[in-house]
């Protein structure tokens, strides 16, 4: 059980960035999402190199509401770009054979 609970918390950190990155407002949630995502990987000792990527993907979603909330198209679309390529990292680190 405990492998399905560790990747529960893989696919909801993902599907936090695709769909920040993909939507035109900001997803309902998706600060949330990314906070109980960073801090169950905490628990389950997940690497730090996944909890860093976590993180930083917290803080491109600051950055996108940002944009939003003071109209700046082009940081938005800068934004949206770098949760793009993350959510793409985040899958190929992430230790899905451990859950397969």
């Amino acid at each position: 059980m405990q492998d399905r609970n560790q990747a529960d918390i893989y696919v909801s950190i993902y599907q936090a960035m695709n769909l920040a990155a993909d939507e035109p407002t900001l997803p309902r949630g998706a600060h949330g999402a990314l906070a109980r995502g960073i801090d169950r990987l905490r628990a389950e000792d997940a690497t730090p190199r996944m909890i860093g990527q976590a993180e930083a993907a917290y803080v491109a979603i600051h950055r996108l509401e940002w944009a939003l909330m003071t109209g700046d198209d082009r940081a938005a679309t800068c934004a949206r770009s770098a949760l793009s390529d993350m959510a793409g990292a985040w899958l190929a680190d992430a230790p899905v054979s451990r859950f397969s």
